[in-house]
């Protein structure tokens, strides 16, 4: 072992990632989120790294669902989570279901690939829907809610980066 310490690593290394892939195989609902059927934070951080490992530039939309708390309150917790099904629903129509992610309780991300027209004029049709009436059973819900848009390279250069912009950016928001 100490003299061919190198194979040892790289059957380890090999194991592991094997034992990764069986357990991630195993378990589809680490990077699905159970309430809207789009990716979770862990899915948009692994979309994220992947591009980055391509260099592709892209832009991560941000879209923030203001008084989320409220909300809960107020229509109560399997009117929400209904909501946000069909928030998803019309993201995965508008955006392909490979690029929305529910990052938050009250937060959807998007990773956007197009010219800088084509990202205004998507942020502005979604800002425009989430501020339209939503309709729930009975109720018309109107969204108090923001539409973030953060560019890379030019803004960020990796995931850490992009967390602490957009938190600074949500709380200014």
């Amino acid at each position: 072992q100490l003299k061919f310490s190198s194979y040892v690593m790289t059957g380890f290394a090999r194991s592991f990632v094997i034992m990764f892939m069986y357990l991630s195989l195993q378990n589809p609902d680490d990077y699905i989120d159970r309430v809207t059927g789009t990716g979770n934070e862990s899915a948009f951080e692994l979309q994220m790294n992947r591009y980055f490992e391509k260099d592709i530039h892209f832009t991560a939309i941000i879209i923030l669902i203001k008084n989320y708390q409220a909300m809960e309150g107020l229509f109560g917790f399997d009117n929400l989570n209904k909501l946000l099904d069909e928030m998803g629903h019309y993201l995965v129509g508008a955006c392909g279901r490979q690029n929305v992610f529910r990052t938050s309780f009250d937060t959807f991300s998007i990773i956007a690939v197009g010219t800088q027209g084509e990202i205004w004029n998507l942020c502005k049709t979604l800002d425009a829907r989430f501020m339209g009436i939503w309709c729930e059973k009975d109720l018309d819900i109107i969204i108090d809610s923001g539409v973030i848009a953060i560019d890379y390279p030019e803004k960020f250069g990796s995931f850490e980066d992009f967390v602490s912009m957009k938190s600074y950016l949500i709380k200014t928001a």
